[in-house]
């Protein structure tokens, strides 16, 4: 077994260096005598430290038709080179309409410290470029704290980019607690808690134009309540609303600092405090001709509603940081809403920031499409034999061992091989499981050829691998009402056995 396929191997290398691939883009396809136009929408995102970031890679897998147009887009993660203007596809308006900064505070708390990264976006944004930001992102556009009179606020002040009018008013000791006490030990129907926000619908920004209620819930992540700030720079534009925070969360949904009391035990002796109700929740404003729109809380992350807040004494926040000594957490429970809940509020973004006109914006619905088996993210490379998958990143020698597949090659073969490809390996057949939301059909394509429709849950096809070797795209479609589709997959290394 380890000589064939080793020999596979070889023989799939040999083809790929000899082999030279053209590619091909065009703007416009006719179908039944109907031009349609084609128009992508290029994202740069900045680099993921936080783990919902990795999610924009799933929301922008997205296309939708208006008027004679498919609109699809296009979403690459930068590295810090490229963000400041260097490397293989340098942020420039010439590469892509739009960058997306996500939740992690190292976007600016450590990268900030280059003047480069600074220039860069500015100059992006001068000339046109678009911005989206979420939680930190949101901090990091701002003009950071009116009044620094801490030390973390005068650091945060020295890296903001003050690309919006805003100041931010997020306290470590009071709305970043709700990020910082979240309890670690993350169960069923747990996480993050929603925020209320109103709805602020204006003619002239259409995100929310079209959406039904007058209030929103959102997942919140300790961000910032923000107010005007009323900054000297000539390239700032006017500040336009989208959400009013709606409700104050230490009278809604508190959360405690907790004491030890004169009995053995810990006992809460004061609310953390929040003073956000009322302040910008999101906002669209202009730097230079960039259209920018930042968000306070997180529509990229699964809302839960209907939850009750549990605290308890434990070490660790759902965030990873361990901290030295107890101290009070809490958990979230309630009853979790589909994960693209929120997320047409990105999409509609995106394009809206992109040029898209009002009309041909994204509806506001679910919709997801997202590729369960075989796993190609999170850094790991799976290796999968007669459809079993036996290497789950690396440590599990164990289980690959003990496995049910008689006729594998050995662990080490195994490892070799996934890490001389550097992707996940597909040797033999295999059950494609995909899943979707707000969806009931689920087309299943290898290298952009439908293979497959399921219409029924859950989605499933048998890729019976008797001609595939070498890498191949394997990618799965959803469907909505209105026909848009969204769409995941990945390029995997096959070998036929």
């Amino acid at each position: 077994m380890l000589m064939k396929l080793m020999y596979k191997l070889f023989s799939i290398s040999i083809t790929l260096l000899l082999a030279v691939p053209i590619g091909i883009s065009t703007n416009k396809i006719e179908i039944s005598d109907e031009e349609l136009n084609i128009v992508t929408i290029n994202i740069a995102q900045y680099p993921r430290y936080a783990g919902c970031d990795e999610t924009f890679d799933v929301i922008f897998h997205y296309v939708w038709e208006s008027n004679n147009t498919i609109y699809k887009f296009n979403c690459t993660e930068l590295t810090l080179e490229e963000v400041m203007g260097c490397g293989k596809r340098p942020l420039s308006n010439k590469n892509f309409d739009l960058l997306v900064v996500g939740a992690s505070f190292d976007s600016f708390y450590r990268d900030a410290k280059d003047p480069k990264i600074q220039e860069n976006i500015k100059e992006f944004l001068v000339n046109g470029g678009g911005y989206i930001g979420v939680c930190a992102g949101t901090v990091f556009a701002t003009q950071g704290y009116k009044t620094p009179n801490r030390i973390y606020k005068k650091f945060m002040n020295q890296r903001v980019l003050k690309i919006a009018d805003v100041y931010i008013n997020c306290d470590l000791y009071g709305e970043a607690q709700y990020e910082f006490k979240l309890g670690g030990n993350i169960g069923i129907n747990q996480g993050l808690l929603p925020i209320e926000k109103r709805v602020v619908r204006n003619n002239s920004i259409p995100v929310f134009l079209e959406y039904s209620s007058d209030v929103i819930n959102i997942t919140y992540g300790g961000g910032p309540g923000m107010y005007v700030a009323n900054a000297s720079d000539p390239n700032l534009g006017e500040i336009t609303p989208l959400l009013i925070i709606n409700e104050e969360l230490m009278q809604t949904k508190p959360v405690h600092w907790f004491r030890k009391g004169l009995l053995p035990g810990w006992v809460p002796f004061k609310k953390v405090k929040t003073d956000i109700e009322g302040q910008y929740g999101a906002i669209a404003t202009k730097y230079g001709e960039g259209r920018v729109v930042i968000f306070t809380s997180h529509p990229e992350i699964q809302l839960i509603l209907n939850g009750t807040i549990k605290e308890y004494i434990g070490r660790s926040t759902g965030y990873g940081i361990k901290f030295p000594f107890p101290r009070a957490v809490f958990s979230w429970t309630g009853t979790p809403m589909n994960m693209s809940y929120n997320w047409w509020i990105h999409r509609r973004t995106a394009a809206w920031i992109a040029g898209v006109s009002d009309e041909d914006l994204p509806p506001c619905n679910e919709l997801m499409a997202f590729v369960d088996k075989p796993q190609f993210r999170f850094g790991f490379h799976e290796f999968y034999f007669e459809g079993e998958g036996l290497i789950y990143g690396y440590g599990d020698e164990e289980y690959y061992n003990n496995s049910s597949s008689i006729s594998k090659p050995s662990y080490e073969t195994a490892k070799q091989i996934v890490d001389w490809v550097g992707m996940t390996v597909v040797a033999g057949n295999i059950t494609v499981d995909g899943y979707a939301e707000n969806s009931d059909r689920m087309e299943f394509y290898v290298d952009n050829v439908l293979q497959y429709t399921d219409t029924k849950q859950p989605f499933e096809w048998t890729l019976n691998n008797g001609n595939l070797s070498g890498f191949h795209t394997l990618e799965v479609r959803s469907y909505d009402e209105y026909d848009n589709y969204a769409f995941d997959g990945s390029e995997f290394f096959f070998i036929n056995i």
